[in-house]
Parts: structure tokens; sequence; C-alpha cells
């Protein structure tokens, strides 16, 4: 039997699939109860009971409800925290900018070491008149160093 493939099914067509699926799991299952033994039922009924009592006693939880997005199909945000690939990229990402960052700061100490070191010499060497002379401006553009 073809069955159309999830992604190709609209939303109503889903809606009435689930239906038909659901009629037909309780109808299977209502057959099958009857047969169950007493002291089974009894106990099916008291684990229900005590599940209903842990789900209401749960503080409510907001979810994110978009049919067929981005959050839907992932298994929403609590299942990504949980999976370890979540993780492991997060960890990749991190590392990739701090070492983005540390080239970036290295580059930009070397830069600034080399400008003291060139502020250094040329503070050191020249004499403090050499700057007010009109011609060390002409000296320092021209080619003739």
């Amino acid at each position: 039997m073809n069955t159309p493939s999830r992604t190709s099914l609209t939303s109503a067509q889903r809606d009435v699939l689930e239906a038909k699926i659901g009629t037909a799991a309780k109808l299977y299952l209502d057959a099958r109860a009857s047969q169950l033994s007493p002291a089974v039922s009894r106990r099916l009924s008291e684990g229900r009971r005590l599940a209903l009592v842990q789900m209401n006693a749960r503080p409510a939880q907001s979810t994110v409800v978009n049919r067929g997005g981005t959050l839907a199909q992932s298994g929403g945000f609590t299942d990504r925290i949980t999976d370890p690939t979540f993780w492991g990229a997060g960890l990749l990402v991190a590392m990739a900018l701090a070492l983005y960052g540390g080239m970036h700061w290295e580059q930009n100490k070397r830069a600034a070491d080399a400008a003291e070191a060139d502020m250094e010499i040329l503070s050191s060497d020249v004499p403090m008149d050499v700057y007010f002379d009109k011609g060390f401006k002409t000296w320092l553009t021209s080619g003739d160093k």
C-alpha cells in the first residue's frame, strides 16, 4: 500500500489521518480491555490516577506551538538542551569566536607595540629642534631617506 509521505500531507489531511488512527486504536484497546482480569484493571486504574496527580502537581510549562515550524520539527528547545550535538556545536562556535578574538587582540597588540617602538626611535634619535624645522616634513615625505 502506498502511503503519502509526511511532508506531502496538508494539515487537514494529517488531522483526518490522526483521527482515523486514534479511532482504530481506541476500538482495539476497548476490545482487549474487556479481557483483562480485575486485578490488572485495578493496577492500571491506580497507575493512571497517580500519573494524573503527578501531571497536575507540576507547574505549567509554556510551550511554543507552531505546526510544522522549526521548533515543532526539531523537537522543541527543551530537547535541544539535552542533545550532545547542540552542546558540541555551541562549543565549536565558542572556540572559533575565542580564536578569532585572540588573533584580533594579538594583531592590535603588535600594532600598538610597533607604534610605541617607532615613537621611541623618533623621540630618542632626533633632537627636538628638528621637529620645528620646515625642511623636516619635506625630508620625511621624500624618498631620499
